[in-house]
């Protein structure tokens, strides 16, 4: 389960809105910007005088998430050692910084591109540096922690929904915190707070033995932790770039985590030592949602920049755009089981082994395997008559090297000029060294965003990309929903998907032909959060409201809803303030 808004910006997480907050923004003078800090009698203060100025002017090229000349200047530790030439500056000796060559033009002129410094504040870097450049930055308390959680009195935005592997726990995100319920909402089993404000992600381990939980402090970092589901303690927590992180997700075989962020990144970092692999910067947008392919080698990511791209994990080696470019995207996921496995048998022959009976997909129909591409040959299909539960396919001498779509179909396909055939995608078939190798890649991947349309794609390409930008990979799109999607599950088996709007709507559409399922009513308000417990019986929403909603499958009727923090009709201090996650899209 994967939940993006790109409207949840990190200005916003006080709940302003983008058109209020633009609008305040013109109503600015073109020259404000931050004051200059006044140079005072007494010792220069560098919390006070010399870390606003370093904010203002230096911070933009001089972050941990892009370190110009490997300096960061973001804290007082960073900014004191310095980057590619050594320490920034040397306490008690100014004429030996080297931060004030650069602001005074005896190294490269500093900031970079800008204006220099005012001779003023360069003086309070000269004093600040004699006076033994002391570090007065004030230790601040958290209120909050384990022992003394949030307080609630209304219920937070719910953000993130995840269920554990066994079916058992119910994941749910609050205000600093993961709550963790009995999966039927029976019952509060641990609260997990941590240093985030927002959790923007929540996902389990294959194992269940972690729990990731991916946000942030708009505006200040990102964060991931990672939690123990045994003993329920914090195991790492890593802090990542300079605000909110989105769309956690895990490597099939357990060993990486995947997310991106408002820096229009994504990253994969080891579990949960949280070490750095990779860092992709491909997107020029926020990138909202993560997932790797079933092998785990490649890293599909989203982004508001319309684009889902393919990259290759151990190199960093961008592969591709998956898709043409038709609205901004907020959530992503792979379909998590392939309709059948595959075993090579021979020279150009292969077994497939199939997980469910694919005949229930076109009710019942008569179906058949095709398969398609461009290879060594023309465009053509060759179809086989579908056998379940397993088939033995022999590729004909026609099949030459290449890659090519294999998919189930049924015989007759419906008729008129609005009809969308049915097709379930089974992989991309590899047939190399004249037939002898062969191979089946079975990732396929849903996306949405603005325009309110699912489009659901096959990830590795089978025919040629052209200058003509047709949309090869995709494989179908659905209905247009009536508002922009905000988040995507996949059901366990593979068969149908849950689209989630910032309308109070929930929709269930079968996978092979787009058809509707259901539709989960009772929401106030728009959702963010859309979960598959692991047996497929049901299914878990939430959102602006604040309640996680409990439907049955495959009728769509409400079980259940409740709130899952702990509310006080009194607001004591540090109470967790609606007002820090609302959402816009609320109806």
């Amino acid at each position: 389960m994967q939940s993006r808004n790109p409207g949840r910006m990190s200005a916003l997480a006080l709940g302003i809105g983008t058109g209020v907050l633009g609008g305040l923004l013109a109503l600015l003078p073109a020259h404000a910007g931050p004051p200059t800090p006044v140079a005072k009698a007494g010792p220069v203060s560098y919390h006070k005088q010399i870390w606003p100025i370093l904010q203002a002017h230096c911070q933009g090229c001089h972050q941990p998430a892009s370190p110009g000349g490997h300096l960061a200047v973001t804290t007082y530790a960073l900014f004191k050692k310095g980057g590619e030439h050594g320490p920034a500056f040397a306490p008690g000796k100014p004429e030996a910084s080297i931060v004030l060559d650069h602001l005074t033009g005896k190294a490269s002129l500093m900031p970079k591109g800008g204006p220099p410094l005012p001779d003023a504040e360069i003086a309070l870097f000269r004093r600040w540096i004699a006076e033994g450049a002391q570090d007065d930055t004030p230790v601040e308390k958290d209120p909050i922690d384990a022992d003394h959680p949030p307080v609630y009195t209304t219920p937070p935005v719910l953000t993130a929904l995840a269920f554990s592997p066994d079916g058992r726990t119910l994941a749910v995100s609050g205000y600093r915190e993961v709550l963790l319920h009995r999966a039927d909402g029976s019952g509060l089993i641990a609260r997990l707070v941590g240093k985030s404000h927002i959790l923007e992600s929540l996902a389990y381990s294959p194992d269940g033995r972690l729990l990731a939980a991916v946000g942030g402090a708009p505006a200040r970092f990102g964060e991931v932790q990672f939690w123990d589901t045994a003993t329920h303690k914090l195991v790492n927590a890593v802090q990542i770039g300079y605000d909110t992180l989105f769309g956690a997700s895990f490597a099939p075989d357990g060993k990486e985590l995947a997310f991106g962020g408002a820096d229009n990144s994504a990253r994969v970092i080891t579990v949960p030592e949280g070490k750095q692999i990779l860092k992709f910067d491909n997107h020029s947008d926020w990138v909202f949602a993560t997932a790797f392919s079933m092998d785990s080698k490649d890293l599909l990511t989203a982004s508001r920049d319309q684009a889902v791209k393919l990259t290759v994990v151990d190199s960093g080696s961008f592969i591709d755009d998956l898709n043409t470019h038709a609205s901004a995207l907020r959530s992503l996921v792979r379909n998590p089981a392939p309709a059948a496995a595959f075993t090579q048998t021979g020279p150009r022959r292969f077994h497939l082994a199939f997980a469910r009976d694919l005949r229930r997909d076109f009710d019942g129909a008569p179906a058949s395997i095709h398969i398609k591409g461009d290879g060594a040959t023309d465009k053509g299909e060759i179809a086989f008559p579908l056998k379940v539960p397993a088939l033995d396919i022999t590729l004909p001498d026609a099949i030459k090297d290449g890659t090519y779509a294999v998919s189930v179909a049924p015989d007759k396909a419906p008729s008129g000029p609005d009809a969308d055939p049915p097709r379930l995608f089974l992989g991309s078939l590899i047939v190399a060294d004249g037939g002898k190798t062969l191979r089946l890649q079975a990732d396929e991947i849903l996306c949405g965003g603005a325009d309110g349309i699912p489009r659901l794609y096959q990830v590795f390409r089978t025919e040629a990309r052209t200058m003509n930008m047709e949309d090869h990979n995709l494989i179908r799109t659905f209905p247009r929903q009536s508002d922009p999607i905000t988040a995507l599950a996949f059901s366990p088996d593979g068969a149908q998907v849950a689209v989630a709007t910032e309308g109070p709507k929930v929709t269930l559409y079968r996978i092979s032909d787009g058809k509707r399922l259901a539709s989960l009513s009772g929401h106030q308000g728009a959702i963010y959060a859309v979960a598959f417990r692991p047996d497929g019986a049901q299914i878990a929403t939430g959102g602006f409201d604040g309640q996680v909603r409990l439907y049955d499958l495959p009728s769509g009727r409400l079980i259940k809803a409740f709130v899952p923090v702990p509310l006080r009709k009194r607001a004591p201090e540090h109470t967790a303030s609606r007002a820090l996650s609302d959402r816009p899209g609320a109806k």
